[in-house]
């Protein structure tokens, strides 16, 4: 499953990167910016928490479950 992942990544826009920043897009029915393109929990983890999508405080990080010389 994380290998399908990670196979999916190379081909995407994120490919090579390990910190990526969460896109907002605005949504009329809600009348709020809700994240959209969310990365694949199996590769990312959640860090930190946007109050505003100004505040740049979210991010995902790339996890690795072994060492990098392994990967």
């Amino acid at each position: 499953m994380r290998a399908e992942a990670q196979e999916e990544l190379a081909k995407s826009k994120f490919g090579a990167l390990n910190k990526i920043m969460p896109q907002y897009k605005f949504d009329e029915r809600l009348k709020l910016d809700v994240e959209v393109d969310k990365p694949d929990p199996n590769l990312f983890i959640e860090v930190g928490y946007n109050k505003n999508p100004e505040d740049k405080v979210k991010h995902y990080r790339r996890y690795y479950n072994d060492e990098l010389e392994n990967n």
